[in-house]
């Protein structure tokens, strides 16, 4: 029986072993998983911390932010579109239109691309090409939840340019 003890003393040990290295290997592959997991949502939470900044009226900051989400997810479309109204906030029109531009060529369905590129193109004092944006979103979402504020501010440009 003293025989035995020391072979069963290292079987003992070299199971408890086993048994350690499988759960180091396990909480090692639930780490990396749920890393897999934030990297992933990192886009999305961003882009909602970005969208809060903006409303907020922390223009500056949302631009960052949009920023990060787009270096990873360039098309993302909600992020071009946030960033074009932050550029407006921030008295960039000019550069709003291209995010504005891209969003509507990535995602042609996504409403407020359009009325932030009317806007952006009114405070340039583009009101021709504001006018279009306004009509271009109204012939693609005649009852969307912005269509009374394409068709007003469409309206208000035809006065200014005498098209009634």
């Amino acid at each position: 029986a003293k025989a035995i003890a020391p072979v069963l003393e290292r079987a003992g040990h070299t199971l408890v072993s086993a048994v350690d290295a499988g759960h180091e290997q396990a909480t090692e592959q639930a780490k990396e998983q749920e890393q897999e997991q934030r990297q992933a949502n990192r886009p999305a939470v961003r882009l909602k911390q970005a969208d809060r900044a903006q409303s907020d009226g922390r223009s500056s900051r949302a631009r960052q932010l949009y920023g990060r989400v787009l270096k990873q997810s360039p098309g993302n479309v909600e992020a071009l579109t946030g960033l074009g109204w932050a550029l407006i906030d921030t008295g960039q029109p000019q550069k709003a239109i291209s995010k504005f531009q891209q969003a509507i060529e990535n995602n042609p369905d996504h409403g407020d691309a359009y009325i932030g590129l009317g806007m952006a193109h009114r405070k340039l004092g583009q009101s021709r090409e504001a006018m279009k944006a306004y009509d271009d979103y109204l012939s693609r979402f005649p009852d969307g939840s912005s269509s009374s504020i394409a068709e007003y501010q469409r309206d208000k440009l035809r006065k200014e340019l005498g098209m009634n």
